[in-house]
């Protein structure tokens, strides 16, 4: 019974060691269960010596108090990670020297090529996917052609494509904010640009190689963003075209072919009518012609010549050939019934915009011409705007 008064008179005495006024010390944590714990350990309440020693009971607490950090530590960060915050995105050393950025829990340099996130090799059918923020990862190193003077921060994006492929990207904006997006070879040196757009959808077709896309934030606030590309494979060459019976085929993307009705016939994927060296014959009477605004291109254009009027015709042009033709002959061109194009109407016996011409019009689409002497002429219908409506010409001869 002795024995137990004294160690109640013990137990009593550390109380008042613990608990005392003198705040000089460190301060246990009474509410922690290890704490309690450890005051309770019959190891620590039988030995003498941690009992009656203040020094002691003090390294007691401190040590608890240390541990009490410890827990705290990995309670956070088990508190982090069920908020949703992962660990491993936090960058080792916080914050990253003056001259980098941190960027998926690594410090890296401040330099938006430097730091391109690299999407690897993009195999036919396949898509990635970027989501960041311009606050944390973009920086301000390099500019596009067409984000203006204005523009901040920037991400750049690498990737390789091992065969000619059609690329969809799409960019999403979160915030209030407008972006440009560049593909260019060269990711320093604005050289190389395959494009440059303000438009967050489209698509383009690239050539084997390594490219990169420069995301830029053209004006306002910078926030998040999602970048998405897809790779498809070219099934033809961009702009090539073939004949498919009196019509012809581009390619317009690499995967898909467009389809234009030509006036006559084609040849060698040329619209018969694109060019003096390709004209339409104009054989018997004459008929009507009718067509896609797209089957011909744009060959001639009039404006430089003084003998033909100096007529300006950037639009598409179309050119008929009329042999064989006699004095008296009358040759009937109707570029305005049916038709809705701006025309000039030009005939030569040369043909070409360098060449002189025997009569030009560019005030009336509906004219004749009385053939002055034997031979071959050549009848341009040209277009005084750019155009790409469908055409109605009729030429006869009587």
């Amino acid at each position: 019974m002795r024995g137990f008064r004294i160690v109640v008179l013990a137990l009593c005495l550390a109380s008042l060691v613990a608990c005392g006024d003198d705040n000089t010390g460190p301060n246990p944590v009474i509410n922690n269960s290890n704490n309690v714990n450890n005051v309770n350990n019959s190891n620590n309440v039988n030995n003498s010596n941690n009992v009656n020693n203040s020094n002691n009971v003090n390294n007691v607490n401190n040590s608890n108090n240390v541990n009490n950090t410890n827990n705290m530590d990995m309670d956070m960060g088990s508190d982090m990670e069920d908020m949703g915050m992962d660990m491993d995105q936090m960058c080792p050393d916080t914050p990253c020297e003056a001259n980098q950025i941190c960027v998926d829990g690594a410090c890296l340099a401040a330099d938006s090529c430097q730091s391109a996130f690299d999407f690897g090799t993009l195999a036919s059918g396949s898509t990635v996917m970027r989501s960041g923020s311009f606050v944390t990862e973009g920086t301000d190193t390099i500019e596009t052609t067409c984000s203006g003077a204005s523009a901040s921060r920037e991400r750049v994006f690498r990737f390789e494509l091992t065969e000619q492929s059609r690329i969809d990207y799409q960019a999403d904006w979160t915030g209030q904010f407008d972006g440009a997006l560049e593909f260019r070879t060269d990711c320093m040196n604005a050289v190389g640009i395959e494009r440059c757009t303000d438009n967050e959808i489209g698509q383009i077709t690239l050539d084997p190689g390594v490219y990169y896309l420069i995301a830029e934030v053209r004006f306002g606030n910078p926030g998040a963003f999602d970048v998405q590309l897809t790779a498809t494979a070219t099934s033809c060459q961009v702009g090539t075209r073939t004949c498919q019976g009196d019509s012809v085929a581009e390619c317009i993307n690499g995967t898909m072919t467009n389809v234009y009705d030509c006036p006559a016939g084609c040849t060698n994927g040329v619209c018969d009518g694109d060019s003096c060296a390709a004209p339409v014959t104009v054989s018997g009477g004459g008929m009507t012609y009718m067509g896609s605004g797209f089957a011909p291109f744009n060959q001639l254009n009039y404006q430089a010549n003084a003998a033909c009027g100096s007529v300006s015709t950037p639009g598409y042009d179309l050119v008929f050939y009329l042999p064989n033709l006699t004095t008296g002959q009358v040759i009937t061109v109707d570029a305005l019934t049916g038709d809705t194009n701006s025309n000039a109407i030009f005939v030569q016996s040369a043909c070409g915009d360098a060449e002189a011409c025997l009569a030009s019009f560019d005030s009336t689409e509906d004219v004749d011409y009385v053939v002055t002497a034997d031979g071959s002429y050549y009848v341009i219908i040209d277009k005084i705007l750019q155009s790409t409506a469908d055409f109605n010409y009729s030429v006869t001869v009587q």
